[in-house]
C-alpha cells in the first residue's frame, strides 16, 4: 500500500509541474515575482515564521520525539506542488504560485539542512538528496512543460 500511495504522490507531482510548464511561459513566472516586498514576507513566512510555530506546537502539545520530527520536517521543507494546484483552485495567481514555488524550493535546499540539526538533536541533512528530489520531481517536469510549450508555439506559428 506504501508504494501504491508513494508513487500516486510522485505521479502528481509531476504531471502537476509538467501541465504548469505547458500553461505558462517562463516569462509570466518571471513578471509575477516582481514584486520584492511580497517575495520577502513569504520567504519569512514560510522559512522562519512556520518553524517557529511547529516548534512551538510540538512543545506546547509536548509531542514525542517521532511526532516532533515529523512536523519539524515538514514545516522546514518550504513549498510543494500542491501549492499550485491550491492557487489554481482558488482562481490565484498560478505564475506567482510557481515562481514562489521555485524560489522556496532553492531555498529549503540550504535552509533545511541548516535549521533542522538546529531544532531536532542528533539530525544531520545534506542538501544532496534534497537537490536530486526537487530536480526530478519538480524542475525537470516544469521545464519540459516550458520546453514543449515554446516548441509547439513555434510549430503553430508556421
Amino acid at each position: 500500500m506504501e508504494f501504491v500511495t508513494q508513487s500516486l504522490v510522485l505521479v502528481f507531482v509531476v504531471s502537476t509541474m509538467l501541465n504548469v510548464g505547458l500553461l505558462l511561459s517562463p516569462r509570466e513566472i518571471v513578471l509575477a515575482m516582481n514584486d520584492g516586498q511580497w517575495l520577502a514576507r513569504a520567504l519569512l513566512a514560510n522559512l522562519v515564521l512556520l518553524p517557529a510555530l511547529a516548534l512551538a506546537v510540538a512543545w506546547l502539545l509536548q509531542l514525542d520525539a517521532v511526532l516532533r520530527a515529523g512536523m519539524l520536517i515538514l514545516a522546514t521543507a518550504p513549498g510543494g506542488p500542491a501549492l499550485i494546484k491550491l492557487a489554481s483552485l482558488a482562481r490565484g495567481n498560478t505564475a506567482l504560485a510557481v515562481g514562489l514555488l521555485v524560489v522556496l524550493l532553492l531555498a529549503g535546499v540550504v535552509s533545511q539542512p541548516l535549521l533542522l540539526p538546529l531544532l531536532l538533536d542528533e539530525v544531520s541533512v545534506g542538501p544532496g538528496p534534497i537537490i536530486f528530489t526537487l530536480v526530478c520531481t519538480v524542475l525537470v517536469p516544469l521545464l519540459l512543460g516550458l520546453q514543449v510549450k515554446q516548441r509547439l508555439a513555434r510549430l503553430a506559428s508556421r
